[in-house]
């Protein structure tokens, strides 16, 4: 959606923006899914993986959409002092979502639904909201992160994330989560 959304229009700002809101539509519509819908978390996720990914490559006929703006090749070159933009923006993000997680009620409310969601609706926790809100932040936050590889590579590639699965499937399983 960025790469579509700047060769359309040259508009790096709304191409960002764009993405992040494309990436939040899945997340909304994986979390609703898996809240209301009743389906498991994980297949769930590996279904929105291939439809995205299959939806791009239609798209943008497989092939990378160049997306050569100043404001992205400082994303991906500039900083303060040693630090990247990249790692300044996963920073800022680690210590909002520890301050959120530790020190507000939608935090508790995700924690309890992540500890025991049988227990969490007993006391009163709507689970079904909470998996759709965090399933929403995952998928904004996935749209920002999409933002710093296009920086960093230059081009919105359809393809991208292939290399990434396997690995991300071996985290899970060595993690010990049960498939």
């Amino acid at each position: 959606v960025l790469g579509l959304t700047y060769q359309a229009t040259d508009n790096i700002w709304l191409a960002m923006v764009a993405g992040v809101l494309a990436a939040g539509a899945v997340g909304i519509l994986s979390g609703t899914i898996i809240a209301k819908g009743g389906v498991t978390d994980f297949i769930v996720t590996l279904g929105a993986l291939s439809a995205a990914s299959g939806l791009a490559l239609i798209l943008s006929d497989g092939k990378p959409i160049q997306v050569l703006d100043r404001a992205m090749l400082k994303l991906a070159s500039a900083g303060i002092g040693p630090f990247t933009w990249s790692v300044i923006v996963a920073a800022i993000v680690a210590v909002l979502a520890h301050i959120a997680l530790f020190n507000s009620r939608f935090g508790l409310h995700v924690l309890a639904t992540g500890g025991s969601e049988e227990s969490a609706r007993a006391v009163g926790v709507r689970t079904a909201r909470v998996k759709i809100a965090v399933y929403t932040l995952s998928g904004l936050l996935a749209g920002v992160a999409a933002i710093l590889l296009v920086a960093r590579v230059g081009a919105a590639e359809p393809a991208s994330n292939t290399s990434f699965l396997l690995n991300s499937v071996a985290a899970v399983v060595l993690g010990g989560v049960s498939l």
